[in-house]
């Protein structure tokens, strides 16, 4: 289905199991303080030139320089935040019958090499300093649903976070793992899945296709992606509105 006109898949997911999650978390502002980071800038002072002759010099190319991480991911409370956060995360029984739990890697703040899909370096280097955890559940050869949760110290951060990542999706022509992409205008689906504001996109990466889903909820910005290869019967996988509207309930509900 061409980009932009894609379907949602429309099976429905049955009822959810309750999770029973702690009542409090700690406040983000006890996992660590930020810091700012400004940016040095050098320039020449007019009155100190050189009588000799002037000598021709390269361009000089100046790299752009990240935030560093001062989050503290060891630290009891942040430890505290993380479990309660895991507790709350999709789960196989969320989705439905076939579905199995993988391995999520959480990204690397470091890895200045990774881009989002319209070029801009991942948003877990441009905002390091969050607490990241996340869940993948597959079923078969035929789905991937990937949750990636972040939570930072404070709403403004989180804010920042968030219009960054959607900016780094909302363009036409994009690029996903090294391969072209072709990605719809971004929809608003905040009246159907919760938060404070959540934003959807379809994808076409050759003969696959995905739906993206960003939720922003306080201090927590949460990634989803449904990946579908081409050929599987998309009328029996579960509706990924559905799947992340029931996603942001839990976290709500655990106090993030």
């Amino acid at each position: 289905t061409p980009a932009g006109t894609a379907t949602v898949p429309s099976a429905a997911i049955g009822s959810p199991e309750q999770t029973e999650v702690p009542s409090e978390i700690p406040e983000p502002s006890t996992i660590s303080a930020p810091t700012e980071q400004s940016a040095k800038q050098s320039s020449e002072n007019p009155s100190e030139q050189s009588d000799a002759a002037p000598s021709e010099t390269s361009e000089e190319t100046v790299a752009e320089t990240f935030p560093e991480q001062t989050v503290d991911t060891e630290s009891p409370d942040a430890l505290a935040v993380l479990a309660i956060i895991d507790k709350a995360l999709l789960t196989p029984q969320d989705l439905g019958s076939g579905f199995v739990q993988g391995t999520y890697a959480a990204p690397d703040p470091s890895d200045t090499g990774s881009t989002l899909p319209c070029g801009q370096v991942n948003t877990s280097v441009a905002f390091p300093n969050a607490l990241r955890t996340g869940s993948v559940l597959t079923l078969g050869q035929s789905a991937q649903v990937q949750q990636s949760v972040s939570y930072f110290l404070d709403v403004e951060t989180a804010s920042a976070a968030f219009s960054y990542a959607v900016a780094g999706i909302s363009c036409t022509d994009a690029n996903v793992g090294g391969t072209a992409a072709t990605v719809s205008e971004p929809q608003d689906v905040t009246a159907d899945v919760g938060g404070d504001t959540a934003i959807a996109w379809t994808v076409q990466i050759g003969t696959d296709s995905a739906v993206l889903i960003a939720v922003l909820h306080g201090s927590t910005s949460v990634g989803y992606t449904f990946a579908v290869p081409a050929n599987s019967d998309v009328t029996t996988l579960p509706n990924p509105i559905q799947v992340v509207a029931l996603a942001t309930q839990k976290l709500i509900a655990a106090g993030l």
